[in-house]
């Protein structure tokens, strides 16, 4: 069986700041890099095939600070990188709530960014991609907050106010069994 060990990247200048990220990138802040060593240790004793990770710096360095003295091969996934959010990356989350209408699927004028369904679509086939290369075994992904609140939106019977935040190196756990399904 295959069982997905999906992973939000550690804490960001910009998660401190509260500022939107997106596909931009800002650093793991001390506390991130701290979260990050914890979970190197409280996963070191799971036998990974292969670590995936969104293209952004603040996953690479969360991933390599986890399996830091392990020989798992890291393959860099785009299709794992987080929501684009266009033009307002880098603003306040205030600005957010002008395009919550996107996150649930519908369309807002002057916005440059992606859907929902474009980044649902996108999630999924890297997820495909990655099954296709390991039918057994645990994966470690490296992604962010919105790639896996999209997932658990997608595959979950739970309605979207039930999905909670997702914190920073939190482990949301899937398993492969003729779909993706969340373990308990």
């Amino acid at each position: 069986m295959l069982k997905l060990y999906i992973v939000r990247h550690g804490k960001t200048l910009f998660n401190e700041k509260h500022l939107i990220q997106g596909c931009c990138d800002s650093p793991l802040t001390s506390e991130g890099i701290q979260q990050a060593k914890k979970l190197h240790n409280e996963l070191k004793n799971i036998p990974f095939h292969a670590c995936y990770v969104s293209p952004m710096h603040r996953a690479i360095e969360t991933a390599t600070i986890i399996i830091q003295d392990r020989d798992i091969p890291l393959f860099i996934n785009n299709n794992l990188k987080e929501f684009n959010f266009g033009s307002i990356e880098g603003d306040s989350e205030d600005k957010l709530k002008d395009i919550y209408p996107i996150m649930q699927g519908l369309t807002v004028d002057n916005f440059d960014g992606e859907t929902m369904q474009e980044f649902t679509k996108r999630i999924l086939k890297g997820l495909d991609e990655i099954h296709k290369d390991h039918k057994n075994g645990n994966i470690l992904i490296v992604t962010h907050s919105g790639v896996i609140t999209a997932l658990l939106s997608t595959i979950s019977n739970l309605p979207k106010n039930d999905i909670v935040h997702i914190k920073n190196c939190s482990v949301t756990q899937l398993e492969w069994n003729y779909g993706w399904k969340l373990c308990n």
